[in-house]
Formats: C-alpha cells, sequence, structure tokens
C-alpha cells in the first residue's frame, strides 16, 4: 500500500500518532539516495526542502557569502577570522564588525572588579582555577 493511501498517515494527527512507522518507511525510501538527489526530487515536486549542514557547510554556502552574512575582520591572534554579520543592513548596506569578541578570561580581571572583588579576592579565584585569565 502506497503512504498516500495507508490510514495511518491520512492526516497530520494521524501521521504524528504513527510518527515511528511513518519515520521507518522514510528512511528506508532516502538511505540508499544522496542528499542531492533527495532534494533534487523534493524541488521537483513543488516539496519545500533543505539540506541540514554543518557549520562549515554554511560558512563556505555561495549563497550566504552571496548575502554577506559571514565577514572577514582582524583578529590579534586568528588569521582569517570571519563572525557572523549582523542580520540587518542599512542603506542597503550590512555594517561592518568594529572590534572581535573578546578571548576567553580577557576581561576577567575587570569584570570581577566592577562586581566589587578585591585584588586579594581576584587572585584567590585565579589560583583556585575558578576564573581565567585567558592568554
Amino acid at each position: 500500500m502506497d503512504t498516500a493511501e495507508d490510514p495511518r498517515f491520512a492526516s497530520n494527527s494521524d501521521r504524528v500518532a504513527h510518527r515511528n512507522d511513518l519515520d521507518a518507511i522514510i528512511e528506508g525510501a532516502t538511505s540508499q539516495i544522496s542528499t542531492g538527489e533527495l532534494l533534487e526530487r523534493t524541488l521537483r515536486n513543488a516539496i519545500p526542502a533543505s539540506a541540514i549542514q554543518s557549520i562549515a557547510d554554511i560558512v563556505d554556502d555561495p549563497q550566504v557569502a552571496e548575502a554577506g552574512m559571514f565577514q572577514t575582520v582582524g583578529h590579534p591572534e586568528l588569521e582569517g577570522y570571519r563572525d557572523v554579520s549582523l542580520p540587518l543592513q542599512i542603506d542597503g548596506v550590512r555594517p561592518r564588525a568594529t572590534r572581535v569578541p573578546p578571548t576567553p578570561g580577557e576581561h576577567s580581571i575587570e569584570i570581577l572588579e566592577e562586581l566589587g572583588f578585591d585584588g586579594e579576592e581576584v587572585d584567590r579565584l585565579f589560583d583556585v582555577g575558578a576564573v581565567s585569565k585567558g592568554s
């Protein structure tokens, strides 16, 4: 029986109730074809679909690059550092990053002092490894 005519999958609530069965059928039908082939088939049949991508795939995706979603920013420790761009444009232009994120522990002392810790308490936190000074 074709899944389109299977009463277990007639409505969304039926499909949810029989999710494990449906997942097994879909896995059996799709596990032997490539992601590219599956996407081509779904798009050819007007079924909205997209591949689940890794971070590396997203960063190197031509469409993401064209949209300017990542920008190369000068970083004191990481050559070729790219940061996520702001998700907005002003007058058709994405604002550029003006600074890089701090390295782990870079501002620990300042933050602890702002929180009221004195120098001795700060030193003790560093000594026991509760806080990092960074590189």
